[in-house]
């Protein structure tokens, strides 16, 4: 493991976002409900699946885009689903999830 991801980290209220989902996933995050390396994981995560989102939105056919962004959700869900967290933690995190996939399918 390396040094940076030992460190433990103080997560902004809005760094998902500013549903209450993602505010209330980083008060988890701050009450350590999950240890140091994990909250780095997860942050890569979300970070890793905004970028996905980001991308296939660029996509210029519309029902192609709906269609990617839809079918990479659903894996994104299976995988938070396969994810050794509190099942609150998870219910959170495919609620931040869904808030970032609605808001390039708005």
């Amino acid at each position: 493991m390396s040094k940076a991801w030992s460190k433990d980290i103080i997560v902004e209220q809005h760094t998902f976002g500013g549903t209450k989902a993602c505010e209330v996933l980083a008060a988890m995050m701050n009450q350590n409900m999950i240890p140091t390396f994990e909250k780095h994981r997860v942050l890569s995560f979300i970070c890793d699946a905004t970028m996905q989102f980001k991308h296939i939105a660029s996509i210029s056919y519309k029902p192609v885009m709906v269609r990617t962004l839809v079918l990479m959700r659903d894996h994104l869900l299976a995988r938070i689903d396969k994810m050794p967290y509190p099942i609150d933690f998870n219910t959170h995190m495919k609620n931040v999830l869904h808030h970032h996939c609605r808001k390039y399918l708005d």
